[in-house]
């Protein structure tokens, strides 16, 4: 997924991908949110105190606010954020597309080494 942001700042502008993570192949939602000038109190009215948003991004990770980033420039300047969006998907059936394929291939590994070890302990090959 490439993404590219508009040439002056918005309000609002989101960037949303998924990405597939972990041992167990979780589909995760990532998103990012820019606030030119923003009180915490009108991003979050009934959660209270918390230092207000300029020009910076919100950082979503799994559906929750993990940090944030400064300046607009910042996912197309820092190397972080174009790797993230290089391995994530813009939907989530491309991400389902792509946790299916890895998991397939860990059940055709995981059938091969029992295979191998079934092998071995019929044969006593236990090395």
């Amino acid at each position: 997924m490439k993404i590219t942001l508009p040439a002056e700042p918005v309000d609002g502008y989101e960037i949303r991908w998924f990405s597939v993570e972990g041992p167990y192949t979780r589909i995760c939602e990532n998103r990012l949110l820019y606030h030119v000038s923003r009180t915490w109190e009108e991003v979050y009215p009934n959660n209270g105190r918390g230092a207000d948003f300029r020009d910076e991004w919100q950082i979503f990770e799994r559906g929750h606010f993990t940090g944030r980033l400064e300046g607009w420039e910042t996912p197309d300047l820092n190397p972080y954020w174009p790797q993230q969006f290089e391995r994530g998907y813009a939907t989530r059936a491309g991400a389902v597309v792509e946790a299916r394929r890895l998991v397939e291939a860990r059940i055709v590994s995981l059938l091969s080494e029992a295979a191998e070890l079934n092998t071995r302990l019929n044969f006593g090959d236990l090395a």
